[in-house]
């Protein structure tokens, strides 16, 4: 762009779109929180070593953490390190799993399956893609290229796919018969067959058969 003289003038640069605009754009029920601190972000790197990825540190001091209908989704802070230290400090795990070590968790997928950045030795994520691991079979897969690529990608699973799963209310009803009604509930999954669709849906995003 130029000036009448022909004399060079600068574009403004588009501002990037939010992570709760980007949310929303793929699913309106998407739940945010106030952002979390710098305080809080740098004590969670100083605790386990690592420098957090730009896109996930800009997310959560937006956002602490942006679950959908279920709870799923990007943690908060203090999730974040509860679970990285459960995984990492558990000593029963070290009979099952490889080690926890090498990977910062920061998400949950609801279904015991969690999402995670590889870190490497000297404590750096130098990749922005994200990770699955596997909590039955301890696989560690490729998701998304980015954490935005991941935002887009999960959270219009619970829009889009959620047709492939039909809804039990009579099983919902019994299993919880307390709280079926109760929509001002946090709610909750089913057992049964949303757990079984979930895994179905992540068999087919990761190539997983």
């Amino acid at each position: 762009m130029t000036d009448n003289d022909g004399t060079a003038q600068d574009v403004p640069l588009q501002s990037p779109v939010s992570w709760r605009e980007l949310c929303e754009s793929v699913n309106p029920d998407c739940r945010f929180e106030d952002g979390a601190t710098e305080a809080s972000i740098t004590a969670l790197e100083t605790e386990f070593g690592v420098n957090l990825p730009r896109d996930l540190r800009s997310l959560l001091l937006e956002s602490d953490g942006i679950g959908d209908a279920y709870g799923s989704g990007v943690c908060p802070v203090n999730r974040i390190r509860k679970i990285n230290q459960e995984m990492r400090g558990t000593e029963d795990f070290a009979d099952l799993y490889e080690p926890f070590d090498a990977m910062l968790f920061f998400g949950e997928l609801g279904n015991g399956d969690m999402v995670f950045f590889p870190v490497q030795p000297d404590g750096q994520i130098e990749s922005d893609a994200v990770h699955i691991w596997d909590h039955e079979t301890d696989e560690r897969l490729p998701y998304a290229d980015s954490l935005r690529a991941f935002v887009e990608r999960w959270y219009a699973l619970e829009v889009e796919d959620l047709e492939d799963w039909e809804y039990d209310e009579e099983a919902e009803t019994e299993a919880s018969p307390a709280s079926a009604r109760d929509f001002d509930a946090q709610p909750t999954r089913p057992s049964g067959g949303f757990r079984q669709w979930l895994s179905g849906i992540l068999a087919k995003v990761t190539g997983k058969q």
